[in-house]
Parts: C-alpha cells; sequence; structure tokens
C-alpha cells in the first residue's frame, strides 16, 4: 500500500457517482491491502482473489456509509475480514458441526515463537494457508487481527470452547510444520 492513509476525497466522490475509472482507481489502490488481508484466510491465490473482489463490491456498497474523518485503510479492513468469516460461515453451513476432542487440561511449553523466529515468512504464511479452514480462521482471526475467543464464537457461531480448540490444533499443527522445516534450513 502505498504512504497515502487514504485515497483521494475526489476519487472517492466519483466512485460515488458510480464512475467506473474511479472505481478502478480506487481497486488498484485497495488491492495489495485487500490481498494481504483475504490471503490469510484462503488457501490459495484464486480463493483470495475471488475473496478480494467480492471485498471490493461490499466496499462500493458500503462507500456512501464511509465518513472522509475516519481512516480508510481499518474500515477497509474491516470490510474484508467480515467478508471472510461470512465466507467461512456460509462453507461451513455445507459441512458438518466439528467434533473433536476435548479441549486438553494440560498445555505443553509453547515454542512456537522461537519455531517461528527461525522461519521465513513466506514459509510461515504457507504453513499457515495449510491448515484446516477452521483452524487457519480462528487463528487470523485471534493471533493476527486481536479478536477474543468470544467474539469469534460470536462471528462463526460456534462455541468459545470450540474457538480455543480450533486455535490449539492451529498452534500444534503449525508448530509441528514449522518444526520440520527447521532442520532444513540449518543444513543450508
Amino acid at each position: 500500500m502505498d504512504s497515502v492513509s487514504k485515497p483521494d476525497f475526489n476519487c472517492i466522490q466519483a466512485c460515488l457517482r458510480n464512475e467506473r475509472k474511479a472505481q478502478f482507481q480506487l481497486y488498484e489502490w485497495c488491492f495489495p491491502e485487500l490481498m494481504r488481508v483475504c490471503s490469510r484466510y484462503c488457501k490459495n491465490r484464486d480463493d483470495a482473489s475471488a475473496l478480494v473482489n467480492t471485498s471490493f463490491l461490499k466496499l462500493l456498497t458500503a462507500l456512501p456509509s464511509y465518513s472522509n474523518d475516519k481512516e480508510f485503510i481499518p474500515w477497509m479492513r474491516t470490510i474484508a475480514i467480515r467478508t471472510a468469516v461470512d465466507a467461512h460461515r456460509a462453507k461451513a453451513r455445507r459441512m458438518e458441526d466439528f467434533v473433536g476432542d476435548e479441549w486438553p487440561s494440560e498445555h505443553e511449553p509453547d515454542t512456537l515463537n522461537e519455531v517461528i523466529s527461525s522461519i521465513e515468512l513466506e514459509r510461515i504464511e504457507q504453513a499457515i494457508g495449510a491448515l484446516d479452514e477452521n483452524e487457519r480462521v480462528v487463528f487470523n482471526l485471534f493471533e493476527i487481527e486481536g479478536f477474543s475467543h468470544s467474539e469469534i464464537a460470536n462471528l462463526l457461531n460456534c462455541s468459545e470452547r470450540s474457538s480455543k480448540r480450533y486455535l490449539h490444533r492451529a498452534k500444534e499443527n503449525l508448530q509441528n510444520k514449522l518444526s520440520a522445516l527447521r532442520p532444513a534450513r540449518k543444513a543450508i
């Protein structure tokens, strides 16, 4: 995203008048940040691109409610996150309810931070992208977006316990995947 914190006021006004050229300019301006957000919720770039397009359409629809005195990027990111959650929820409705093990009463020491610090960002993103969809969505909402388990449970229509379980499994899976990559990196 360029150094400008919000698109030009004239561009927004032109978008409100449904001027296609301005909408395209706004799309080009928004695309990098929307792709960053949406990529965290999708397994591949094609799905992320589709989510970006849906997010942008929602952004255009919500543009009349945007107030120029508030920051555009957080407003835009909120739309993308909610679109990703909505897509996940719609997909989850088509799948069976999650049936899993009980939430562990004892936790192993968290060495995930040690592993993550030694792995490149691209590999981390690939590992997150390879998570089960429920795990990936909860991990992103909790660890990256800063939502609480209560907020996640409300967004995803699941229990807080399920949210915690998904996060725990996501961290375990990430730790296993990233630990497997660690020795390979030392050999280089």
